[in-house]
């Protein structure tokens, strides 16, 4: 080989160390900053709902519950029972980084509707115990341990599953498993389709680039910290092997989930379902842009499926 060969030789090397070197760190700042339940968020996957948890609280009745998980962390939940004898509960999921607390509008809708409501501290969220976060679908495993807790202590109730952004992916991973028969609907708002497609759209929202093979290194990590892989994390396989009922919601103008991933999502589910998207809403104004129409949609649907 001759010395300008060489020379090229170890250019090329050294570039491609340098090239998977770089990505191995970016990629493993972006694991530690969406995934690790440790971080400081400030702006990215940051959750907007608000706080009314200690207003309504002072209103009610509750409990905080905590059971072991299947991986053996603690994790917490508000419960509010409701003598109105309809025999329903309502488990609510909140989204990415938020907690129970900022559910406290849904839980009261739901209450005023007359059912009982379980609302939900994701792993590694609120009360909850857990280092990385499970992106809903850890999370899935955590719901049908509450769905459990339920049916042990509530026997002949029906079960209604409510989430919103990764709590929906909760709510609708859980629907894809073999569930008990009095587990009757699903209601998903603003859910994505996969923890990959939805963390590849934040790096690109991030970094405004396309992530490529970085992506690939974020799983891989992802893998050995968080033990679950990103891509197998998907809504989308969930919802096909559904057998309830779902109905989707979302925003119109959401550029933290792409609207797209509704109709995927929608398109791929194999049960009854029907798709509510709200004109003009992002993804902090789903509710609030129209609450009248939000709540007699999921008024009309519970109303519709949970007799059947």
């Amino acid at each position: 080989m001759s010395k300008f060969c060489k020379i090229i030789v170890i250019i090329l090397l050294s570039l491609t160390i340098i090239v998977l070197v770089g990505g191995y760190l970016v990629s493993n700042h972006f694991f530690h900053e969406t995934i690790n339940a440790n971080t400081h968020r400030n702006t990215i996957l940051q959750s907007n709902q608000k706080d009314d948890w200690d207003s309504w609280s002072t209103e009610i009745e509750y409990r905080e519950i905590n059971i072991q998980s299947f991986d053996d962390l603690i994790l917490h939940s508000y419960l509010i029972e409701n003598n109105t004898g309809k025999n329903v509960w309502v488990i609510i999921c909140h989204d990415y980084s938020g907690n129970a607390n900022q559910m406290a509008d849904a839980g009261k809708a739901f209450h005023s509707m007359g059912y009982s409501v379980l609302l939900l501290n994701a792993r590694g969220h609120g009360k909850s115990e857990g280092e990385y976060y499970g992106m809903g679908w850890l999370d899935r495993l955590d719901v049908i341990s509450w769905i459990d807790y339920i049916n042990e202590r509530y026997p002949d109730q029906e079960i209604i599953l409510y989430g919103v952004g990764m709590g929906a992916v909760s709510v609708m991973s859980a629907a894809g498993e073999d569930l008990p028969t009095n587990v009757k609907l699903v209601i998903e708002d603003s859910g994505y389709t996969s923890a990959y497609s939805q963390l590849a759209h934040q790096f690109n929202q991030k970094y405004h680039f396309s992530p490529f093979f970085l992506m690939d290194f974020t799983n891989f990590i992802n893998s050995l910290y968080a033990k679950y892989d990103l891509k197998e994390a998907s809504a989308l396989k969930q919802v096909a092997n559904a057998s309830i009922p779902i109905l989707f919601i979302h925003g119109e103008n959401d550029n933290f989930t792409p609207v797209k991933m509704a109709h995927s999502l929608y398109e791929a589910a194999a049960s009854e379902k029907e798709l509510f998207i709200i004109s003009g809403a992002n993804h902090d104004t789903v509710i609030s842009s129209d609450s009248k129409l939000y709540w007699s949609t999921i008024s009309s649907f519970i109303q519709k499926y949970l007799d059947k």
